[in-house]
């Protein structure tokens, strides 16, 4: 009896013994991962479990090649999965059936790798060629297989693209690997980034961290690189996607051509092993013929109270491919301004003649009225102009004392207090009012100990008087 059960306990431990858990990715390169874990006998060959996964497979026939008068055993290829790949093809050659490698994909194939302690690994054993586990794979718990679409040697890829933006003056559109962006100078360029970790937590849980774009647009800047960075993406946990952005003022001061824009992505996974990611994009700037822009306009001093002056700088670009003749006029009505400049600019955008700076001095009479005065600056070139438009608020005399938070009655006692107190403005009444209270109780205090001591000095003498008598 007792070897019965020990039979019975024996064979039940050998199949506990026998069951593996294996998990297959498999990653489309499209954006799509599929991933599935099934529990299969140890050390089936892997056509044997792919075929119990819930995947439309296309396998190649069984077949036997011949080289160099050596007959190999080559076993079961996959040419397509749930649509994805090449056809099957006869070849009598081959003895068998193939896929139509390089026919539609161009080198692309499905790759047999194997997740390793840190890392996927190349997988250089059939999927049931030969007759043992050194020539074909071979299931063992815990293994994690990764099939991933693509160039010979390709991994699947943990962290999914999901969407990259762009936008240009807030006009968007995505953007996929070799789009050209384009661009004029000093518009503003937007990349929005969104990221996934695509791994399934029941087959490869696995965190995402330290994930960190950066953008870089080569020789944009005078013959310098303009580079952006963003490293604010939280650690993604397996099923997670975050979005974020870099972005881009392109120069003013920028040649008309194609550049190269860069875009790398890099990441550590959850056994602090590093990966990167790049995406290589255009971005051509394009200039009208014809674009001279008023870049800065700005006053000095953008308020005057009662009267005084004021200056106002102006800075002239010409963005355009053509070299301009510009008229630039500055003109205000109501304060008396009325002025006029000629000048050429040049097409090149590095030389400092492309460019003109002036400042016009304003002057404000005492007898404007309080208001916002507009003043109009407009540079005209060729059949084009461009305006811009600048407000200066000229104030009464009185605002000074309303807006310094005195009152009437304050304002008119504001004299009575001046001695001792030049220089203090817009709070001498309230300061007078605090010396004259600290005065008054200063004089008590005084009071008080001026009593204090004729007391003590008639206690004295009555003393004194006192021992005489005795």
């Amino acid at each position: 009896m007792k070897k019965i059960v020990y039979i019975i306990m024996g064979l039940m431990l050998m199949s506990a013994v026998s069951a593996a858990n294996v998990c297959v990715v498999v990653d489309y390169k499209n954006g799509d991962m599929d991933t599935e874990c099934v529990d299969v006998p140890e050390g089936i060959d892997g056509y044997e479990l792919m075929n119990e996964l819930d995947l439309d497979i296309t396998w190649s026939e069984y077949y036997l090649k011949t080289l160099l008068g050596i007959t190999s055993d080559y076993g079961h290829g996959i040419c397509k999965i749930n649509g994805l790949g090449e056809d099957v093809d006869y070849a009598p050659e081959k003895e068998g059936m193939s896929c139509e490698w390089n026919k539609k994909y161009d080198k692309f194939s499905w790759n047999f790798n194997i997740l390793g302690t840190d890392k996927w690994d190349h997988m250089m054993v059939a999927y049931d060629g030969g007759d043992s586990c050194s020539t074909h794979y071979c299931a063992k718990d815990g293994d994690v297989i990764g099939l991933a679409f693509g160039e010979w040697g390709v991994k699947p890829e943990p962290l999914g693209i999901e969407e990259i933006e762009v936008r240009v003056e807030g006009d968007s559109d995505d953007l996929s690997e070799g789009d050209t962006i384009y661009v004029k100078p000093g518009d503003s360029l937007k990349l929005e980034v969104g990221l996934k970790n695509r791994y399934d937590a029941e087959a490869y849980d696995l965190n995402l961290e330290d994930i960190e774009i950066t953008a870089t647009i080569r020789d944009i800047e005078d013959g310098e690189d303009l580079e952006e960075n963003n490293n604010d993406y939280d650690d993604l946990e397996p099923g997670d996607d975050e979005s974020q952005s870099v972005e881009f003022e392109i120069p003013i001061e920028v040649e008309d051509k194609e550049f190269n824009l860069v875009l790398d992505i890099e990441w550590k996974d959850g056994n602090n092993k590093e990966f990167k990611k790049t995406l290589k994009y255009k971005v051509e700037v394009e200039k009208e013929k014809h674009d001279v822009r008023i870049e800065n306009v700005k006053l000095s001093d953008e308020e005057i109270v009662c009267s005084g002056s004021t200056s106002l700088s102006i800075n002239v670009v010409n963005m355009g491919r053509e070299k301009e003749q510009v008229v630039l006029e500055v003109n205000s009505e109501d304060l008396g301004i009325s002025e006029k400049k000629e000048f050429e600019l040049e097409d090149d955008p590095f030389d400092d003649d492309s460019e003109y700076s002036t400042s016009i001095r304003i002057n404000v009479d005492s007898d404007v009225d309080e208001g916002i005065y507009p003043i109009l600056v407009n540079a005209g070139f060729d059949r084009y102009s461009q305006d811009a438009t600048v407000n200066l608020r000229v104030r009464d005399c009185t605002d000074d004392a309303t807006d310094s938070g005195l009152t009437d009655d304050e304002g008119t006692d504001e004299h009575d207090h001046d001695s001792g107190l030049s220089g203090v403005t817009g709070n001498v009444a309230k300061d007078g009012g605090e010396l004259s209270k600290w005065i008054s109780n200063k004089g008590l205090v005084i009071g008080i100990n001026a009593f204090v001591y004729i007391l003590v000095a008639i206690l004295g003498i009555v003393l004194i008087m006192r021992v005489f008598k005795g």
